[in-house]
């Protein structure tokens, strides 16, 4: 940026537009550059910096604090004058002042400016002119608005009034016409802000739904066998993990049953692996239905099977395992070949004091295996 665009900028600004230009430059050579990154505050409300800037390049927003929130009240660019009551005198910085672009500003402190116009007659009235304009502009039009308000109220309004308001229907038109922007732009935001708010709530309803269905999916994929639909492997142990806690610590009753499929493989050699799906679910569809509420069923893994039994002795474990046992026998399954009949081998073990799930389970194991060698299709006890 060159000096004449830095004096162009200065003489482009109503505060400066009188002055001689050898005292602008005069401004313009005490002035101190400075560069703002996008984001970074150039002036902060009720803070006094002692000086005021020129935006040579770059744009501004220029903010107010309102009830506790930071709202925006205008943007600037290069040419803007920005702290300049501030420079003149001294009270502290009505708005906060950001740099919305990477902003290059001329510095004037307060102490330069005083030593270069207070001593020019004709500088000071030029400025003392341009702030009483602002103020008069500022003013007018609110006092007429509050005297006619005031007099209406009090019962006292004069029609001679409306003469007078009319000889300056220049400023109270401006001063009306800001006010009924004023409501338009709140009328018309207040109804863009609560369709958007509108809109991105049936958007969060949506996403929280579409969430919920994801989080149900995943759940279920971490805790039921994709086949069957009962507890996979990792769930079923997590459970049992915590009956068996619970039975440890109250030294409650509490049985493990392990099963298996006798000659499953025959079953996917003669009929299928289709037909062998349909004969596991078939079994996985029975044990719930004939097993207790508290009862908790699993797939191990292929044709493995569990259920723990809370609150449940050896004894009534292995008379609910002969039932279920008699109950699989009598099932058919149907497929392209025939009914397929299937049988299974149980093993039913107590949980001892102090044991671990994974030992109790390793008993139900040794014991359904000594089914399995004592002839299938019976349960033994571990």
């Amino acid at each position: 940026m060159t000096d004449k665009a830095v004096l162009d900028s200065l003489l482009s600004n109503p505060f400066f537009t009188d002055l001689k230009p050898g005292m602008v430059a005069e401004l313009a050579a005490r002035g101190e550059m400075r560069e703002f990154a996008a984001g970074e505050d150039i002036l902060r409300e009720g803070e006094v910096s002692g000086g005021a800037y020129i935006v040579v390049a770059g744009t501004v927003t220029i903010t107010m604090l309102v009830r506790g929130s930071r709202v925006e009240v205008a943007e600037r660019d290069a040419g803007a004058f920005l702290g300049e009551i501030s420079l003149l005198s001294g009270v502290p910085h009505t708005a906060t002042v950001a740099a919305k672009t990477a902003v290059r500003a001329l510095r004037i402190s307060r102490a330069d400016c005083a030593a270069v116009i207070s001593a020019d007659t004709g500088a000071l009235l030029s400025i003392i002119g341009t702030l009483g304009r602002r103020l008069y502009r500022a003013t007018v039009p609110l006092a007429y608005l509050s005297f006619t308000a005031s007099a209406l109220v009090e019962g006292r309004f004069d029609p001679a009034i409306l003469q007078d308001i009319e000889e300056r229907q220049d400023e109270i038109g401006r001063f009306t016409g800001i006010f009924e922007s004023m409501a338009r732009y709140v009328s018309e935001r207040t109804r863009k802000l609560e369709d958007t708010v509108e809109e991105r709530t049936r958007h969060l309803n949506r996403e929280i739904a579409r969430r919920q269905e994801l989080e149900d999916e995943l759940r279920a994929l971490a805790s039921v066998d994709g086949l069957t639909g009962i507890n996979n492997r990792r769930h079923f142990l997590e459970l049992c993990e915590k009956e068996l806690d619970r039975a440890q610590r109250y030294d409650h009753p509490l049985a493990l049953m392990m099963m298996d499929v006798d000659h499953f493989k025959r079953i996917n050699d003669s009929y299928g692996h289709a037909a062998g799906d349909e004969v596991l679910k078939r079994l996985a569809a029975t044990c719930a239905a004939n097993l207790r509420g508290p009862d908790i069923l699993g797939r191990l893994g292929g044709e493995e099977f569990a259920v723990a039994m809370p609150e449940c002795g050896i004894e009534a474990a292995d008379h609910a395992a002969e039932r279920l046992r008699q109950t699989l026998a009598a099932v058919e399954v149907p497929s392209g070949q025939g009914p397929i009949s299937f049988t299974i081998s149980i093993g039913v073990v107590a949980r001892n004091s102090g044991e671990g799930l994974a030992a109790a389970l390793e008993r139900a194991d040794k014991a359904m295996y000594a089914a399995k060698q004592g002839g299938r299709n019976r349960v033994v006890r571990g």
